[in-house]
């Protein structure tokens, strides 16, 4: 599995150190499909008190896809954001053709 650990029985492995260096910098998640799972490919940034566009924004600009372009087919980029004030949470999950609305 060389840089990957398995997650339980969900059928997706992640990168050991918890970060993927990608691209341009470190995607703060990166969920890969085990072999014969037919489940798309997830790549995640975590935001503290920003929102969840600018994740994506961040995923995009940092070309963190490129570490996983062989799943470009099925890929979801997944941007997840807390605000501390109100306590909620916003996440806001596209395709990478789906993103050009994301800007950079």
């Amino acid at each position: 599995m060389g840089n990957y650990i398995n997650i339980g029985n969900t059928g997706f492995q992640s990168a050991r150190n918890g970060e993927l260096a990608t691209g341009k910098g470190f995607a703060d998640l990166v969920l890969i499909p085990r072999k014969n799972v037919d489940s798309p490919a997830i790549v995640i940034e975590l935001k503290y008190n920003k929102d969840a566009d600018t994740a994506i924004s961040q995923i995009l600009r940092k070309e963190y896809p490129a570490k996983v372009a062989q799943y470009a087919d099925s890929l979801l980029l997944v941007g997840i954001n807390y605000d501390r004030e109100t306590k909620q949470h916003e996440c806001h999950i596209t395709k990478p053709s789906d993103s050009s609305d994301c800007g950079s």
